[in-house]
């Protein structure tokens, strides 16, 4: 850290935070990190602004840079969800899998490979891919599993008594 008001050279009245009665001192300072000192432009007293009585405002212009945003990450990936949400998708993708296979190859390695290949090749046009984009900075850091377990329950607990309601108008 170093202080900011000594690596400027000021006339008197520009150094000054503090005067009473005759008496002036340099009461006021900045403390910055020292290995960005580079961003300082200038540091100085304004003498005409009072911020409160016999106290004077101290200033310092930084030269920040706007840090650009992260750049997008492009991966496709299959939507392999969707064999879970749609029961037809399931029955379509087993048959084109199945026909694909190749059953005649002894090499359990390349058999794995290629049969791997057909699977993704299919997933890929029944499936269908994510557009890609997937920023870096996303505000999911907080997320965890206790907290996840908090929102089910709480919804669990809404769900009860929208039906225990039911009930009630019901009866």
């Amino acid at each position: 850290m170093v202080i900011v008001n000594t690596f400027f050279k000021k006339k008197r009245e520009h150094l000054i935070t503090y005067s009473s009665r005759g008496r002036c001192s340099q009461i006021g300072y900045f403390l910055y990190k020292r290995i960005k000192l580079v961003e300082v432009m200038n540091c100085k007293v304004i003498p005409v602004d009072y911020v409160a009585p016999h106290h004077r405002l101290l200033c310092m212009e930084l030269g920040l840079k706007r840090e650009r945003k992260a750049k997008a990450k492009e991966i496709r990936k299959i939507k392999w969800y969707k064999l879970v949400r749609e029961g037809d998708k399931i029955k379509e993708f087993k048959r084109s899998v199945l026909e694909g296979i190749d059953m005649g190859i002894e090499d359990v390695q390349e058999r794995w490979t290629q049969n791997a290949a057909v699977m993704r090749r299919h997933g890929e046009e029944l499936l269908r891919e994510t557009s890609s984009i997937i920023w870096e900075e996303k505000e999911s850091w907080w997320w965890s599993e206790g907290i996840e377990k908090v929102i089910k329950d709480k919804e669990a607990n809404k769900m009860g008594r929208v039906i225990v309601k039911e009930r009630q108008r019901e009866v």
